[in-house]
């Protein structure tokens, strides 16, 4: 390292910075290439599955909870029938919200 000159280790140094940059894209990605809209669309799809696996019972109450801005009651109601976790429960809720938004 001696040898070096300044020019030298500022080149050394932007180097690894470009390295670790494309790195933090990469891993960013999920490591699989897939893009960050492909992600959004599997989620999606995973999302609306999910939903229409549930209790057409528990469909329905859902609804009518979101209808009367009962968001975090539908979250709830969710976790008790199904054993879901809480972030699964509110990505369900917020899918179901944005369709109702949408229907009317």
């Amino acid at each position: 390292m001696e040898n070096l000159d300044t020019n030298q280790i500022l080149f050394l140094v932007a180097a690894v910075a470009i390295a670790a940059y494309w790195l933090g894209r990469a891993s960013a990605r999920g490591g699989d290439g897939e893009s960050g809209e492909s992600r959004r669309l599997r989620e999606q799809q995973e999302i609306e599955q999910l939903y229409d696996g549930l209790p057409s019972a528990l469909q329905e109450e859902v609804d009518r909870l979101l209808v009367q801005g009962k968001m975090l009651e539908a979250i709830k109601r969710i976790r008790d029938e199904t054993g879901m976790g809480l972030k699964e429960a509110k990505r369900l809720v917020d899918y179901r919200m944005r369709m109702l938004k949408g229907a009317s």
